[in-house]
């Protein structure tokens, strides 16, 4: 079954892609004014809203050195670069705890709880994976260590974060069609500093990216390069701001009043199908075999292409118009052999039930194709 909008230029003249950047048209975000006013707050915490996750990493470090020393950060070998470079940026040696996989069994964390350090960095992965490490937090949080836990992927979660956390940081913009933003959550106490910087002029590039995709995709003559590379001027400039930026005014409004629960309706829907229709293919399979799905809320439904196929699988989508991510590329921890065979599906709150059946589709048309050449 082929999505509603089918590739390329569909009858209406909206053109068709699943994935990469979010469009923006305010006039279709699912508002619901006021309903987020207490989101992911702490009746005993303080919380502050960032330019970025990066940021609200930045923060947490800088409020944990006020009382005491910071050397050592032991975190998972399986994350993104830019999560740890802010304990590069504050003169923090980094060490990883392996994360790898296991068919059947999914991820696996081997984490040595006598190790000797001073922040210990917890996460899980996609928004449907059970969270393993409580009782390894535990065992840290009884030596008096500190533990920052990044719930980017568990944000939408029923539960988003750990009770035993100290901090929880994310990146928000993972998920909605914002410019910016990130998210610090202090659970016990107040934090020393929060961003107050002004940032409203410096995501004019991106709004103006978002819209003209928008417009590409519902037919328009635009071209596709010339947004695309104002997205690559914001990550330019984005890379390298200071963290005392806030996030932007309009981000944070939309974020305040999204209809969140629709949002994870419609995530869960979409994943639901995927991982109904990933069965029986040889080189492919869930990195999350036993999702969470009714507690969780999906970021992406990752996928193990294993035997080296991945780079091509991932080749065959973007042919067909289908942009999936891989995490993390510039991933800076040992080898996990997570990051080279992994692909993440997407499933977001832009698509349909047709469009989850259509990356089926291409699965199903590929698979073959694959299957045949190496038989």
């Amino acid at each position: 079954m082929i999505g509603g909008r089918f590739v390329m230029l569909c009858n209406n003249n909206e053109r068709y892609e699943i994935g990469s950047h979010f469009d923006l048209d305010l006039n279709e975000v699912p508002f619901q004014r006021g309903k987020n006013e207490s989101w992911l707050s702490s009746k005993n915490g303080d919380d502050s809203f960032t330019f970025s996750g990066r940021a609200a990493i930045e923060y947490a470090i800088k409020d944990i050195m006020r009382s005491r020393d910071v050397n050592v950060v032991y975190m998972p070998s399986y994350c993104c670069s830019s999560m740890v470079q802010p304990f590069i940026n504050n003169g923090v040696d980094v060490r990883y705890y392996d994360v790898k996989f296991k068919s059947d069994e999914g991820i696996i964390y081997e984490v040595d709880t006598t190790i000797d350090c001073d922040i210990f960095f917890a996460m899980s992965y996609f928004g449907i994976e059970l969270f393993k490490l409580d009782n390894v937090c535990r065992e840290f949080s009884k030596r008096g260590i500190p533990i920052i836990e990044d719930i980017t992927h568990c944000l939408l979660s029923i539960i988003p974060y750990s009770s035993m956390a100290d901090y929880s940081v994310a990146s928000i913009r993972k998920w909605f069609p914002i410019p910016s933003g990130g998210f610090i959550l202090k659970h016990e106490g107040v934090l020393f500093a929060k961003p107050d910087l002004d940032s409203d002029d410096l995501i004019n590039k991106k709004v103006e990216a978002m819209r003209e995709k928008n417009a590409f995709l519902q037919g328009e003559e635009i071209l596709k390069q010339t947004f695309m590379e104002k997205f690559s001027e914001f990550e330019s400039i984005f890379k390298g701001l200071n963290y005392n930026y806030k996030i932007d005014r309009l981000s944070h409004e939309m974020i305040l009043n999204m209809d969140i629960n629709d949002v994870r309706l419609r995530r869960r829907k979409n994943a639901k199908i995927l991982y109904e229709g990933l069965n029986n293919f040889k080189f492919v399979e869930p990195l999350i075999p036993k999702p969470d799905i009714e507690n969780g809320c999906p970021l992406f439904v990752p996928i193990m292409v294993t035997d080296g196929k991945r780079d091509e699988l991932c080749k065959y989508l973007i042919e067909n118009k289908v942009y999936c991510p891989v995490h993390w590329p510039d991933s800076t921890g040992s080898k996990t052999g997570i990051q080279e065979n992994e692909l993440s599906l997407i499933c977001d709150q832009r698509y349909t039930e047709k469009d989850m059946e259509f990356i089926l589709t291409l699965i199903e048309k590929w698979h073959p194709m694959v299957v045949n050449r190496y038989a």
